[in-house]
């Protein structure tokens, strides 16, 4: 099982992206190509891209060989990729509520976990981010009136850890 996200640093996703977008302006800008930067570090091109695009995290280990690859010594630099690599390969704070959440949401649940500004006009809701216990249960009673009292509790579990990340 894979570590939880450390608090006060970017979610998993976002340290995924920062991570990888450094590392392909950097291949780019020594003007390495994909398939050389990969076998350096032993994997497939395919899987070098899902890094720089962020789909897939990143072992350490290869993020050193990668920074010695693009000439990056700076150890202060080194040790500040290295953390998002580690982060970037904890579990999201939704990952113990898959059941509960529709397809495609961990996506938006991502964005807002890395979001540093969230704008919300809902004049007949309580935004999630400032539910109480007790309305989240009431809620979910109230939009999903087929789940039982135990599902209820996940789902009031699930709102109350998105009001823990804010």
């Amino acid at each position: 099982m894979q570590p939880e996200a450390a608090p006060g640093l970017p979610s998993p996703d976002a340290a995924r992206h920062q991570l990888g977008t450094y590392l392909r302006t950097q291949r780019v800008k020594r003007r390495i190509d994909i398939a050389r930067a990969a076998a350096h570090i032993g994997i497939t091109p395919s899987t070098l891209s899902r890094i720089e695009t962020a789909y897939s995290p990143l072992r350490t280990s290869y993020l050193y060989l990668l920074l010695d690859l693009y000439g990056i010594t700076d150890d202060s630099e080194r040790q500040r990729l290295a953390g998002l690599a580690r982060q970037g390969q904890c579990q999201p704070y939704w990952s113990v509520h898959d059941d509960l959440i529709p397809e495609g949401t961990a996506h938006y649940l991502a964005l807002e976990a890395s979001a540093t500004l969230i704008r919300t006009y809902a004049p007949q809701l309580i935004p999630d981010q400032l539910m109480t216990l007790g309305y989240a249960i009431v809620a979910s009673r109230a939009t999903r009136p087929d789940f039982r009292r135990r599902r209820e509790d996940k789902i009031a579990a699930l709102a109350r850890a998105r009001c823990d990340q804010i």
